[in-house]
């Protein structure tokens, strides 16, 4: 079976079409509408379920493009979550741009699945604390950036609700 096939093909269509909402306010801030802990969730469950080694990890994203608003998930270090799948990280089915601006921005070719080139965008990793570039590799690029936190209470969608992840 090929993992990387079946979350992007199968399993990515279907959480987005259930938990992905187009970006809103709260505050001051713009909430991208991904629901990121919940796909991240699913996935952990879908390989576990699959007998594939997965882990949900924490962190922030920062997005660099000259057609997006600048978009990052905070400063907080756990403002967003993905997962590993066997050696591949960062694994990421919520993160999609469909809905901005009617889609008429840079696109993902497909769900994160690693890193490298992903359609208009270079996506990179790094663990909290490593370098990363001071200037963003290509006019669109998405960093992920890892910290070192215990994802097994983590916030979802709203403050009063948590998920708990049972198979860590």
């Amino acid at each position: 079976m090929n993992i990387r096939h079946t979350l992007r093909t199968a399993i990515a269509p279907e959480l987005n079409f259930l938990y992905t909402v187009p970006p809103f306010r709260r505050g001051e801030i713009v909430d991208c509408g991904w629901f990121c802990r919940e796909h991240a969730l699913h996935v952990k469950v879908v390989c576990a379920m699959l007998g594939i080694s997965a882990d949900i990890r924490l962190g922030e994203f920062h997005l660099y493009s000259p057609d997006v608003i600048p978009t990052f998930s905070g400063e907080s270090g756990d403002g967003h979550a993905w997962c590993r799948v066997k050696s591949t990280i960062p694994v990421d089915l919520s993160m999609t741009f469909k809905l901005y601006a009617a889609g008429a921005g840079p696109q993902l070719y497909a769900p994160v699945f690693g890193t490298g080139r992903n359609g208009d965008y270079v996506v990179s990793y790094h663990r909290f604390g490593e370098p990363e570039p001071d200037q963003p590799l290509n006019p669109h690029h998405i960093v992920f950036r890892e910290h070192d936190l215990t994802p097994s209470l983590c916030r979802c969608h709203d403050s009063k609700s948590i998920f708990v992840s049972l198979l860590a």
